[in-house]
């Protein structure tokens, strides 16, 4: 599939702010399957998207089906996506002397993003009355800003770079201290450092056992992880490492149902 979008303006990208110039983009989509009644099936799709002038991104999946009996089916399916774009929100900085912009200073930051992501899930059933549901979703999202930068004047593409003519930025303790027009008028203002590195692991298994025609016993556990180390920089061996040794939320459920005969 092919498709082709227009360059517009929108108030998104300012989080309702003034509205802002996007550029023009194009899109393709690709999508594979193999035949669904066979015991092993497979899926796949993959999708770019981009601006040329501001940015791209494309993303991958696939899936893999396994249901060599009617009472049992498990399936994997991996993802990995990558954006690099210029104009991701980061703060609004409220400031008087930015007419042009509604006395506000709407900043962004090019970002380089990875996620990469995959679902797990099994259905068995031993007998009519007695069957195991799994589900598993662990996930990392990495995110590293840079090129800072400022909307000049609204329904335009036009940007002020922190860094450049008389705008000084300078990083320390985590935060980036702005100057955005060196001595001039207009005040310093800071913001924390964007960059972040989340890690989870979703899992829940439940056992359910139909003890008595009616009567329902339901077993849940449930387990999240979640780390955060190392914000913005990459390393799927560590991160997945850290993943796995992360600390986790165990939470188990007991549910019985008993059916009166009246």
């Amino acid at each position: 599939m092919l498709a082709y979008n227009p360059e517009t303006t929108s108030n998104r990208l300012t989080r309702g702010g003034p509205r802002a110039t996007i550029p023009p983009g194009y899109q393709v989509n690709f999508s594979l399957s193999s035949d669904n009644r066979k015991a092993v099936v497979f899926e796949g799709f993959a999708t770019t998207y981009q601006r040329p002038s501001e940015s791209y991104e494309w993303s991958t999946e696939a899936g893999l089906r396994w249901k060599p009996r009617s009472n049992f089916n498990l399936s994997f399916g991996p993802g990995y996506s990558f954006e690099d774009s210029q104009l991701m929100w980061v703060t609004r900085i409220p400031d008087p002397l930015m007419t042009a912009t509604y006395g506000n200073r709407y900043v962004f930051g090019r970002i380089r993003q990875r996620v990469l992501s995959s679902t797990v899930r099994l259905n068995w059933i031993f007998t009519p009355r007695l069957s195991l549901q799994l589900y598993l979703q662990p996930f990392i999202a990495v995110g590293e800003y840079g090129s800072f930068k400022e909307l000049a004047r609204p329904k335009s593409f036009e940007y002020n770079v922190y860094g450049k003519g008389d705008s000084t930025i300078a990083y320390e303790g985590g935060c980036y201290m702005v100057d955005p027009d060196g001595a001039g008028p207009a005040a310093p203002f800071s913001f924390w450092n964007p960059d972040f590195n989340v890690k989870s692991l979703r899992g829940t298994v439940v056992l359910r056992w139909e003890y008595l025609p009616g009567s329902l016993l339901y077993f849940v556990w449930t387990q999240n992880r979640a780390d955060y180390a190392h914000p913005g920089d990459f390393q799927f061996r560590r991160d997945l490492g850290d993943l796995l040794t992360a600390p986790g939320d165990n939470i188990f459920l007991l549910k019985v149902s008993y059916r009166w005969s009246l």
